[in-house]
């Protein structure tokens, strides 16, 4: 069993002027949070935006904080979506 302790923060999702993820932003909005102390991160669902994304862009979305990370910090993903289809994978 994993013991969740600290704080945990729900990550928003930035996009571009064009509507697509922005990864750099995301790289350092957590790592300014890294820097600040931040114990874990809530990835896709805090903020609601996780829902309107494609499978494709939560993994990116994923993947990317994972990167940032490095094992530095705690990660959480939302998973649930408006099918059950798109939850099972």
């Amino acid at each position: 069993m994993i013991t969740l302790q600290g704080n945990y923060s729900p990550v928003v999702t930035p996009f571009d002027a064009s509507d697509r993820l922005d990864l750099a932003a995301l790289r350092r909005l957590v790592r300014y949070q890294l820097d600040a102390g931040m114990d874990g991160f809530y990835v896709c669902g805090g903020t609601g935006e996780g829902l309107l994304l494609t499978i494709n862009e939560r993994t990116t979305v994923l993947e990317t904080v994972l990167d940032e990370v490095r094992g530095r910090a705690g990660v959480i993903v939302h998973i649930g979506a408006f099918q059950t289809a798109d939850t099972l994978a």
